[in-house]
């Protein structure tokens, strides 16, 4: 079932009026280890999930051979922005583009070697890679022109299998929210389930100067494998 909660935003200046359903769908592949579960899980997108409303990006860093395993139908290219048809008709738009790094790593591939010193617990094994991916959607994604054309943006994983039609945009543009996301993490502390130690303020904890930075921890943890942004809020 899909609920709603009022909204505990500040002010800000909408960018948007909701004036339409349109929705990009956006997904960054790092690397090709991603692209085996994205090629798999397509067709239950393409048929549940895409739509004349919402359209799909996918974002590489390098030359991918998903368009080709997909067969997907060359339309036309504006700037580096490649269009394409699904085989339900939908519109796909592969984006070759490096990702804008922090200062301190000189390459994504040198992020897959680097292992924050506060992740010690669910992703011990995880490195600054995940990190900076994550950092894509809440920063480089909304800068993205393309954007300008669409109301909502949402992100899905690529090992996300969608098992029934659903209309992402009819929810969350009825009610006028502006954001959705799946459920809460199941974590049960007398279970000895901590939060997360890949959060974002324990990433930036890691990294700068004792005292030169307050974070504070979020009281409640979702799943981000699947969620639905407002672009009024989210590109204002």
């Amino acid at each position: 079932p899909v609920m709603s909660a009022p909204s505990t935003c500040g002010g800000f200046t909408p960018v948007r009026r909701w004036e339409s359903r349109r929705a990009l769908m956006v997904l960054l592949l790092t690397h090709a280890d991603y692209e085996g579960p994205f090629v798999a899980n397509f067709p239950s997108i393409d048929a549940n999930i895409l739509s004349t409303q919402v359209d799909l990006l996918v974002h590489t860093l390098e030359a991918q051979t998903f368009v080709h395993a997909l067969g997907l139908r060359r339309r036309f290219q504006i700037g580096d922005f490649r269009y394409y048809t699904s085989g339900q008709n939908h519109t796909v738009i592969h984006l070759r583009r490096p990702l804008e790094l922090p200062p301190h790593v000189p390459s994504f591939e040198a992020s897959l070697r680097i292992h924050p010193a506060g992740y010690n617990n669910c992703h011990r094994k995880q490195n600054l890679s995940y990190s900076i991916a994550t950092r894509y959607y809440t920063y480089q994604m909304l800068r993205l022109r393309i954007l300008a054309k669409y109301e909502l943006f949402l992100k899905l994983d690529s090992d996300v299998h969608v098992c029934r039609r659903f209309d992402v945009t009819l929810p969350i543009f009825q009610s006028r929210s502006v954001f959705m996301h799946t459920a809460k993490f199941p974590c049960l502390i007398a279970n000895g389930c901590q939060h997360c130690d890949a959060s974002a303020p324990r990433v930036a904890k890691s990294y700068c100067p004792k005292g030169a930075i307050d974070t504070r921890e979020p009281s409640d943890v979702y799943y981000a494998n699947f969620i639905v942004g407002w672009l009024g809020l989210f590109a204002s």
